[in-house]
């Protein structure tokens, strides 16, 4: 079978071309003078193979093909372990590297807020501002905040200096979103979901969003917020988290949602996961069990999922074909799309990374102690423990 296809390059079409349903991807980068480091979709879907397999079930020889080039690579995986730093009393919850890839912060279950040289990978400054674990950490232009469990949220300078400590909400903050610049959300077990503007060293609440039960996530796209609730409840809201309306169906728990493009997704406890578009379910997709985690990648084409049956699975947010599947031995607890580059973690102690482009599991590591959150820069992987141990992994 042959196919009519056009690659369009930022925007740019070239002419029509006619190429057998067997040709790979890299004879297609071979064909169009393209770099290596590309990737190709056509319908949305990543072409791993050959045009035949990306394009199942799809006859029409008639219609032009439009193959799309993204010229960003993928993020480079690690190569090794460089070291597992001590120091931490109690479980590691939760980190944040810098997005100059300079410092790392990392708090958990001993109630600290801990600064980190990245270079070195040896502790600045030790903060004891909260009474109880400490769920959540970001970084804004200016600061980091942390949410702890006593429903207190703390401000810090870069370079480790605290600032201040607020509440406004009850039960303990399980979220923290940044919205832009000095601009944060927080969700609370309280129900709540607050945002905050930070001036002046003073933190201004602008508005609360109320749910029924506690919040489960919380995602923006600089346009609208999304919240989940254990209620089921997912609410959108205007970037001034005004109510806008709310688009679940059912009261089954929502524990994770991701905005992907122009849909939005959500797991549940029942191992749904839905994509919306324009407010509706578009696709119904199933893990055989909890969904705990999703992340989208950033041409907003393709998201993946990480569950308690202990698979990873990605899916094409078009047309919601499934496009893979990983396993682990254990819960996963978190998974994270970085450009081509598919890392996640969980109970079974291991740190997986796949790369969808090439269809194949990358390498792996395992941990002493089944580990709770990862952030990635530039290469380096840092993972954190229930053995209170802080994971450094560098290419």
């Amino acid at each position: 079978m042959q196919y009519l296809v056009k690659f369009e390059d930022e925007n740019k079409l070239s002419d029509v071309l006619q190429v057998p349903d067997s040709i790979d991807s890299n004879q297609l980068k071979t064909l169009f003078n393209l770099n290596k480091g590309v990737s190709l979709y056509i319908n949305g879907s990543m072409i791993v193979d050959t045009l035949q397999k990306t394009l199942k079930g799809d006859t029409d020889i008639e219609s032009i093909k439009i193959i799309k080039v993204v010229a960003k690579s993928g993020s480079a995986p690690s190569a090794y372990c460089s070291s597992v730093i001590s120091g931490h009393s109690g479980p590691v919850l939760t980190l944040v590297i810098t997005k100059d890839g300079r410092t790392l912060v990392t708090a958990g279950a001993d109630k600290t807020v801990r600064f980190w040289d990245m270079l070195t990978k040896t502790q600045i400054k030790i903060h004891r501002k909260h009474n109880h674990w400490i769920m959540a950490l970001i970084e804004l232009d200016d600061f980091i905040v942390a949410g702890g469990m006593d429903s207190n949220i703390s401000v810090y300078s870069k370079t480790g200096d605290f600032i201040m400590s607020f509440s406004k909400q009850k039960k303990g903050i399980t979220k923290l979103i940044k919205v832009d610049q000095n601009v944060f959300v927080s969700g609370a077990r309280d129900g709540t979901v607050a945002i905050f503007d930070i001036s002046d060293n003073i933190a201004n609440c602008r508005n609360i969003l109320q749910h029924k039960l506690p919040i489960t996530d919380i995602k923006t796209n600089g346009k609208i917020i999304v919240s989940s609730s254990k209620d089921g409840a997912v609410k959108i809201s205007d970037i001034n988290l005004e109510y806008i309306c709310h688009i679940n169906e059912s009261d089954t728990q929502v524990n994770c949602i991701e905005i992907v493009g122009d849909k939005i997704v959500t797991g549940d406890e029942l191992g749904n996961v839905l994509v919306y578009e324009s407010n509706k379910v578009k696709y119904r997709m199933k893990h055989k069990r909890e969904v705990i985690s999703v992340s989208g990648d950033e041409n907003g084409m393709n998201f993946v999922t990480g569950s308690f049956d202990k698979t990873v699975k990605g899916w094409n947010a078009e047309t919601g074909a499934l496009l893979f599947t990983q396993y682990h031995v254990d819960f996963v607890y978190r998974v994270k799309y970085f450009n081509d580059l598919v890392i996640s973690i969980g109970k079974d102690r291991i740190v997986k990374y796949y790369r969808p482009s090439e269809n194949k599991r990358v390498c792996e590591f395992v941990t002493k102690d089944e580990i709770y959150d990862f952030d990635y820069s530039k290469g380096t992987v840092v993972a954190v423990s229930k053995d209170s141990n802080v994971y450094f992994y560098n290419n």
